[in-house]
């Protein structure tokens, strides 16, 4: 009874301290230790101990989830490697969420950080190894002996880190060893890594699987778009540094592999010895048939017989400089495939593949394919091929000979019931060359012989978007090619040929003639030549491109690189008619020719140089809506850039002649690539109204056909429009015209005579020194226009108007008609001059309030016409005519700013008076100006006020105001207003009046 008492009692107290402890540690976990506290101490914590920076989102510590052990959950963390050798810093690391649970006696009082389970989502790793052998992933800082016996006792040390389980869930991973020159990356990974760690070996069991595996080496591509699965146990000997791995299962492309061997390491020279085996798992040929692709062809309810070898084995050193000895063997031995319900069958099926890579000596590398036989229903073919020298400069001996009745197989097959097939091929080829003499273009010692005939073809696979219909097709190699020729190397014929590939090819061809030869030239090496002959192409392609030929005659010699020059293509092309569209853009031309060389530049990009000519070309572009038509024109082209002369294009209303270079026309398009030329510009008519019209962000642009630009005449200038319109520079073209233009029509004004310089850059329309005739009156200007937003614009101007009649200053610039009203009530010509900016509405009219400016206007002989103000101001003052005088001079200086314009003090002399008139003109037309008398039959100075509107104004004397301005005695002068005087002097310096 008294044990049981005392069990009962230890039991309640240890139930007691348990509840309490987890009661605590629930406290601890959620009060104390929470994630906006602890993750700012973890990341400290681990930059100490890592030679990375290391950062996250959050971090929380974990109980009851990963009980009984303490466990971490990261979010959203990143670790990035120092910068190496100058390079910016990397990221190492990134992941989503990771988990990890921990020995926490451990960590405590050993420093070791064993981590009994770690699980990661969605990691993206970059491990590098650099030229100097070190790797990126080596981040743990290493403690020195002096460090251990001066260590601070506050700061914590990890000593080693061991992962016991590790699993990663959709991880990606890019791997670089510049030591090896070795590349590998793949993603959709998935691996869980089971580890168990002695003195003395550390085994791991491991599965693995990833997708779009690529894996190259010293350049080669030993990979690419692989799909791996993996199962193996690996045993690694610590102290011989050796790793094991027996009976591994492997999936390539879902063929089940059995790989086994070992890998060694030499401490002392850092060389892996290398001895695997890779066998495929069930030596027939039904399980190679499995991989076949469903949607090709069915693989149910046939009997699949033959065996299957395929081997591989690397054996060697692995290191910076060598690669392991490659032996590859693929044999197929005595197949069959017969459907049961099917009448279709293949009789004989045979193959034999060897494969040998020396890295060593590379030379000694070799591919056989000694053996390839498939007869059967429909096809009956039969091949070898050698390629000798593989790895440094391959010489391949093919041949390939047989017949294919595509129609027969379809029938007589389960091929997939949306995979469309029928006609005839009949092949008979046989090639040597070498490898590097086709990237050389030494195609004199290319040698082909043989024939191909396609009759009736029609390949449709819509799951590989792949398409090809033709009703003949013939390929002849060799002399017979064109008998009587002793350099005719070949000769393609094509009928009516229809191509898609992708949704993003699609081609139609009525008929090819093409004639191949080898050309030698004075060096010994060989041009390869063609003449071409094409009728009816359409092309239709990606990004909305599309292409027709009417008929075509081509000329073309590729020629080979030498020891002075880069490869070069010379072409001769003359057309009937072609066109070339991309989205709503298009460009044709009719009767044209063209003579281009073509050759590589320092960038490996091709480059055309030459001439085209054509009788007429269109174009249309929705920058630009409306439909260009050039005449008769040669222009030069010289690698991006094209030349004109005198080419003569019309567009709507206008036409234009054009002479001068145009550079990177044909760049592609990049901020950095700019099209800019520098031309002269000489026309009869432009309609300025239509350009803004077509221009402007918000016009509709509807795209006329290719016809209607063709049969398009020029329009009557008569019918132009009145309205202006807001438009927009396109920001990517910098042009400069040397213009002389007969006649421009813009607003209501019809502009003669226009000279000048014409700038059309980064957005803006800037016009220098431009002279033209208006009104019979002579105009300069110098203005700078761009458009701000869809609806409105700003233009900075200087402008020059000199012999104009008063009356029609209003007409050149209307707003004058709000801020200067009395220019109407004269007779006579005048010189103005304005220099500002101000803003222009939808309709290109100046927005008045905006205005910002400076003007003076300079007038002799001036005819006052009668006005109400006239006759009471001549009233008043006593003038002898009452209706109309003439002004013997009239010099003023404006400031125009805030809707209203200042009239500085100007001399005016009419009848027996000498007057000085100034004020105030506002946008509301109403003003308040002040006349004062200095000369008049009467022998004092007197003041005249004259303020109001022009239905109700006053007039009154006062005091003459502007006495001492116009006064030749220096002592009067001293009275005057020196900011009014300084005010007038500078905008005559500005405007250049003397």
């Amino acid at each position: 009874m008294k044990i049981k008492k005392i069990l009962k009692r230890l039991l309640i107290v240890s139930g007691s301290l348990l509840l309490l402890l987890l009661l605590l540690t629930s406290v601890a976990l959620n009060f104390v230790f929470t994630p906006k506290r602890i993750t700012p101490t973890v990341t400290n914590l681990l930059n100490e101990n890592l030679d990375a920076k290391v950062s996250c989102e959050s971090i929380e510590l974990t109980f009851f989830s990963s009980f009984p052990h303490f466990g971490v959950k990261l979010k959203n963390g990143v670790v990035i490697t120092p910068a190496f050798s100058g390079n910016k810093s990397d990221t190492l690391a990134q992941f989503e969420v990771c988990r990890a649970s921990f020995n926490v006696e451990k960590l405590w009082r050993k420093h070791d950080l064993q981590i009994n389970n770690l699980s990661i989502i969605n990691p993206k790793i970059k491990a590098v190894i650099h030229k100097d052998g070190k790797a990126n992933w080596n981040i743990v800082k290493e403690t020195s002996a002096d460090t251990i016996t001066v260590q601070d006792s506050t700061s914590f040390k990890i000593n080693s880190i061991f992962i016991k389980k590790l699993h990663i869930e959709n991880g990606s991973i890019a791997y670089h060893d510049f030591v090896t020159k070795a590349h590998a990356k793949g993603d959709s990974l998935n691996v869980t890594l089971k580890a168990a760690n002695t003195d003395k070996k550390l085994t791991f069991t491991t599965t693995a699987s990833g997708k779009h595996i690529r894996f190259s080496k010293d350049g080669y591509r030993f990979a690419k778009n692989l799909k791996v699965a993996l199962a193996t146990n690996i045993l690694y000997d610590k102290k011989a540094h050796k790793v094991d791995f027996d009976k591994s299962e492997l999936k390539l492309n879902d063929i089940d592999f059995i790989t086994e061997g070992h890998f060694q390491r030499d401490t002392i020279t850092n060389e892996v010895q290398t001895d695997i085996v890779l066998e495929m798992k069930v030596p027939s040929l039904k399980t190679l048939w499995e991989t076949v692709p469903q949607y090709i062809i069915k693989k149910e309810d046939i009997d699949v017989q033959g065996n299957v070898l395929l081997k591989a084995t690397a054996k060697g050193i692995y290191s910076k400089n060598r690669l392991p000895l490659t032996d590859i063997t693929f044999k197929i031995d005595h197949g069959i495939l017969k459907y049961k319900k099917f009448p279709g069958e293949i009789r004989h099926l045979e193959a034999d593949l060897h494969a040998v890579l020396n890295f060593d000596q590379p030379e000694q590398s070799n591919l056989t394919l000694s053996k390839l036989f498939l007869e059967g229903t429909g096809v009956d073919l039969k091949g070898n091929a050698t390629v000798k020298n593989l790895l440094k400069d391959p010489e391949i001996d093919a041949n390939i000979k047989g017949d294919l009745d595509l129609t027969t197989l379809k029938k007589k097959f389960p091929i997939a019931e949306d995979i469309q097939a029928k006609g005839l091929a009949h092949i008979d080829i046989n090639a040597l060359f070498k490898s590097n003499d086709i990237q050389n273009n030494n195609y004199n010692n290319l040698k082909v012989k043989g024939n191909s005939v396609f009759t009736n073809l029609l390949v449709n696979a819509p799951k590989d978007t792949i398409y090809i219909q033709t009703e003949k097709t013939e390929l002849v190699f060799g002399r017979v090619a064109e008998a009587g020729s002793r350099k005719a190397f070949g000769k393609i014929n094509v009928t009516n040929l229809k191509l898609n590939y992708k949704k993003q090819h699609d081609l139609m061809l009525a008929g090819l003639v093409m004639k191949l030869k080898a050309k030698k030239l004075k060096d010994s090496t060989a041009a390869l030549a063609a003449d071409i002959s094409i009728s009816q192409l359409k092309y239709a392609g990606a990004d909305k491109l599309r292409g027709v030929i009417r008929r075509a005659n081509i000329t073309a010699e590729l020629s080979p690189k030498s020891t002075k020059e880069r490869p070069a293509i010379t072409t001769t092309f003359t057309v009937d008619s072609a066109g070339v569209w991309q989205d709503k853009k298009f460009i044709g031309i009719k009767k044209g020719n063209y003579k281009l060389l073509v050759r590589k530049n320092k960038e490996n990009i091709w480059m055309p140089r030459g001439t085209v000519e054509f009788n007429n070309l269109y174009a249309y572009t929705p920058e630009f809506a409306l439909p260009l038509r050039m005449g008769h024109s040669k222009i030069a082209i010289n690698n991006r850039a094209i030349t004109l002369q005198d080419a003569h294009i019309t567009f709507g209303n206008s036409d234009v002649t054009l002479t001068g270079q145009i550079n990177n026309m044909l760049a592609k398009r990049s901020p950095d690539k700019m099209i800019n030329a520098t031309l002269t510009l000489t026309s009869n008519f432009i309609d300025a109204n239509e350009i803004m019209k077509i221009m402007n962000p918000e016009a509709a642009k509807g795209q006329p056909e290719f016809k209607q630009v063709a049969e398009s005449k020029r329009q009557d200038p008569k019918n132009s429009s009145n309205k202006k319109t807001v438009f927009k520079i396109p920001e990517n073209i910098n042009l400069v015209f040397n213009s002389a233009i007969k006649k421009l029509h813009y607003g209501t004004l019809d502009l003669n005579d226009l000279k000048g310089e014409l700038k059309i850059e980064e957005g803006h329309l800037k016009l220098n020194h431009f002279e033209l005739t208006t009104l019979a009156a002579k105009l300069t200007t110098s203005l700078n226009y761009v458009a701000v937003g869809d609806r409105k614009a700003k233009v900075d101007f200087d402008l020059n108007l000199d012999d104009i009649e008063m009356a029609n200053i209003a007409k050149v610039m209307p707003a004058m008609d709000s801020l200067f009203p009395m220019t109407k009530s004269f007779v006579g010509k005048a010189h103005l001059r304005m220099q500002g900016s101000a803003m222009l509405n939808r309709k290109m009219d100046v927005i008045v309030p905006s205005v910002s400016s400076i003007a003076a206007l300079q007038a002799t002989d001036v005819m006052v016409l009668d006005s109400e103000t006239f006759k009471e101001m001549a009233k008043t003052l006593m003038f002898r005519e009452k209706e109309k005088n003439t002004i013997q001079s009239l010099n003023m200086e404006m400031i125009i700013e805030k809707s209203h314009m200042e009239v500085l003090p100007a001399l005016v002399e009419i009848d027996r008076y000498r007057l000085a008139v100034g004020g105030i003109q506002n946008l509301d037309l109403s003003y308040d100006y002040h006349v004062s008398v200095l000369k008049s039959p009467i022998p004092f100075k007197t003041g005249v006020n004259i303020k109001g509107n022009l239905d109700d104004y006053k007039i009154s004397l006062t005091k003459a105001k502007y006495k001492y301005y116009f006064t030749d005695s220096e002592r009067l002068k001293e009275k005057t207003d020196e900011s009014i005087i300084n005010k007038k002097k500078s905008i005559l310096a500005k405007l250049n009046f003397k």
